[in-house]
């Protein structure tokens, strides 16, 4: 994430804070108690966010790592949740409301709760919200698509494992390290490609060493393949030493056969130059089955209407909330698989969250390709 975005996002962040403080019954806001718990409150979530995102990967204890992480979860995700929450109660007591203006004779059968009661459930439903994620973010799926190709008739089926966001840093345990371990070897895939967002802004030396120790015990008979992410530094040294050391290829903005007739295609991400998808696609053969990987879900319908036959990406995490328009609006599929004319597209919601131990409703995964022709 670059600095314009962190800037948008402390900002989006204070305005979110305040508008909530807002919204809580001026009863609790005057209340001498109330007052310096929301104080003490809003000081050690602000310190712990500190923690998370600016000296994360320089901090010498793993348990204070831990504690950073848990403390600035349950202090940011709420107070999202609950803008969202309380954003929505204005608007559906606005429109009812202008109803009963409309509509005078009509008596709703339901009287709302006072806003003492609708703080405290809000509140409530937040924090449950921010407990079921946290406890979701342990657990790593495997998620299994089966795509035909006319392309692939009278050629070996192909199992592709799709990983993406892994985000190896604050929000990962090492349990999680070791279920995506465990996942992949069991799959026992063809070829693994990584799609981004490998790192990110709290990945340290420790986290770098796990992550590449878990790739290098990969050994896929036609190898892996990685792109960059928004999140991944494409000029940091000990980001690519770590990847070479990984046994992953660099795969962007060039292409590779990986069986007869099967062709790899990388794509650096948005915010990077890049190639357009007709230069990239114009040097293949046409007859063969194209595979294209990118890290951003967009130009999908361009990609298949240039004759691509597998796009894969990340980047979205899945329906996610409180992220639910800060990634989406540009995305042409959140998660899962969609059909593009003769073209597939899966979206993976990835492996990890950025930042925070947090993922809801979604969930952590790994996709599972099997790629065979239609007489298979």
């Amino acid at each position: 994430m670059n600095r314009f975005s962190f800037f948008l996002a402390f900002n989006a962040f204070v305005i979110i804070s305040l508008f909530v403080y807002y919204c809580f019954p001026k009863e609790w806001r005057t209340r001498r108690q109330t007052k310096y718990f929301l104080i003490a409150y809003h000081v050690i979530g602000v310190f712990s966010l500190e923690l998370t995102f600016l000296i994360y990967k320089d901090i010498p204890y793993p348990w204070l790592r831990t504690a950073g992480t848990i403390v600035s979860t349950f202090y940011y995700v709420p107070l999202m949740i609950m803008g969202i929450l309380f954003a929505l109660g204005f608007v559906l007591r606005f429109f009812r409301d202008r109803y009963q203006y409309s509509h005078p004779e009509t008596k709703f059968p339901a009287k709302l709760p006072d806003a003492p009661r609708r703080a405290e459930i809000t509140a409530a439903l937040a924090y449950l919200i921010t407990a079921a994620g946290f406890i979701n973010m342990n657990s790593l799926h495997v998620t299994e698509y089966s795509v035909t190709s006319e392309k692939m008739n009278g050629k070996e089926p192909l199992d592709i494992c799709l990983i993406a966001d892994t985000h190896a840093g604050a929000g990962n345990w090492d349990s999680l390290y070791e279920d995506l371990r465990t996942a992949v070897l069991t799959a026992d895939p063809d070829v693994i490609l990584i799609g981004g967002d490998i790192f990110d802004e709290t990945t340290g030396r420790e986290d770098m060493k796990k992550i590449t120790e878990v790739f290098q015990s990969f050994d896929p008979k036609l190898g892996m393949y990685y792109t960059l992410g928004n999140h991944d530094d494409p000029e940091s040294q000990e980001l690519t030493q770590a990847l070479i050391e990984s046994g992953a290829v660099n795969i962007q903005e060039r292409q590779t056969e990986l069986t007869d007739g099967v062709i790899l295609i990388g794509r650096n991400d948005d915010r990077q130059e890049r190639a357009s998808a007709e230069d990239l696609l114009s040097q293949s053969d046409p007859e063969s089955v194209i595979l294209v990987l990118q890290h951003r879900p967009t130009e999908f319908k361009k990609l298949s209407e240039l004759g691509t036959d597998l796009v894969m990406s990340g980047h979205t995490h899945g329906f996610n909330i409180p992220m639910i328009a800060a990634v989406y609006w540009r995305a042409d599929v959140i998660s899962g698989i969609k059909s593009y004319g003769n073209m597939t597209a899966v979206v993976t919601s990835g492996v990890s969250g950025w930042g925070f131990h947090y993922k809801f409703p979604a969930k952590n995964e790994v996709v599972l390709i099997h790629l065979h022709g239609q007489e298979s």
